[in-house]
């Protein structure tokens, strides 16, 4: 039930990745290289949206993933979200996300900028006022990247802590165990009693290392996790900021101006954790890992068998 749980909210984020790839990364490029809209008016309203709600529907469930684990790690022993929760809590992401990016396609229609040294037309944001346009970009940052930014944070370190500590706990218990089993081996001869608490000793430090082993690697991904989002829409948070509160003439230099530059830039660094999420959460789900080595190795084996085969056809 958990495990099957946890996958359906890396379906949902997977699909809100794929939606971003697919309406976002061709496009993006695309305008910002040949300073022009070639998508028509429709398009100038829906695009937007789609890839506005998309990035929060990540977004969320980034965090929603983060929630999720905290409760299954830290306490494991509380009732937990059933499947038709998490099914109802993925349709209210998606429908909260689709209202808080309506703007997006309210406020877009195309503008011509050849007047202004441009290439042609644009389909670019035009709000009633700059202060409604910089109270909604304020939001967006705090909804789309602060508070999922502490969410995960809060979540992740205290499920490192939960490890640690529950690490440290198997570790002192495998001493324990291995005290008193040495303790109570029976004194038949003492060739047996040093033959028996060798392997003994030499099977907890075995058990031992595996533990620390799967810690580290699972502490490594957590911080991964926490440390891609940051580093992936950070700059394209900051950017967003110092175009709606810093002046224009701040970004031309030599009569050019960088703001499609900057932009373009800034996204493409933000993709990075479309790209890094499938990874990431497919490196922490022991099943998934499971899968993937079963299948490459099967692949791998009816391969090597296709070539035998297609030998001694030849021979």
């Amino acid at each position: 039930m958990e495990s099957l749980k946890l996958n359906m909210f890396i379906l949902n984020l997977a699909l809100a990745d794929l939606i971003v790839c697919i309406f976002s990364l061709p496009i993006t490029p695309i305008t910002s290289i040949y300073k022009n809209w070639y998508f028509g008016e429709h398009m100038c309203h829906s695009l937007p949206w789609i890839q506005g709600a998309s990035v929060f529907v990540a977004t969320f469930s980034l965090t929603l993933i983060a929630i999720d684990r905290y409760f299954m790690v830290v306490t494991p022993h509380k009732r937990r979200m059933t499947r038709v929760q998490a099914r109802f809590v993925m349709i209210c992401l998606w429908l909260v996300a689709i209202l808080i990016t309506f703007p997006y396609s309210w406020y877009m229609e195309l503008t011509n900028y050849e007047n202004d040294g441009y290439c042609g037309e644009f389909c670019t944001e035009t709000w009633p006022n700059a202060s409604v346009q910089r109270a909604y970009t304020v939001f967006v940052l705090v909804a789309q990247f602060f508070v999922p930014f502490m969410i995960m944070f809060f979540c992740y370190s205290r499920i490192f802590k939960h490890l640690k500590q529950r690490t440290q706990d198997k570790i002192r218990k495998m001493n324990e165990r291995s005290l008193i089993l040495t303790a109570s081996m029976p004194v038949l001869s003492t060739v047996k009693r040093k033959v028996g608490t060798r392997v003994d000793v030499l099977e907890q430090c075995r058990r031992k290392c595996l533990l620390l082993q799967q810690t580290r690697r699972n502490t490594m991904i957590l911080v991964l996790v926490v440390l891609f989002f940051f580093v992936s829409w950070f700059p394209h948070n900051v950017a967003s900021m110092a175009f709606e509160f810093s002046d224009a003439q701040l970004f031309i230099y030599d009569g050019t101006n960088y703001i499609y530059l900057i932009s373009l830039i800034s996204h493409s660094v933000a993709m990075i954790s479309i790209m890094s999420n499938p990874v990431l959460y497919g490196l922490l789900n022991r099943g998934f890992v499971s899968h993937l080595r079963h299948g490459w190795t099967s692949s791998l084996r009816k391969f090597k068998k296709s070539e035998t085969d297609v030998s001694a056809v030849l021979v």
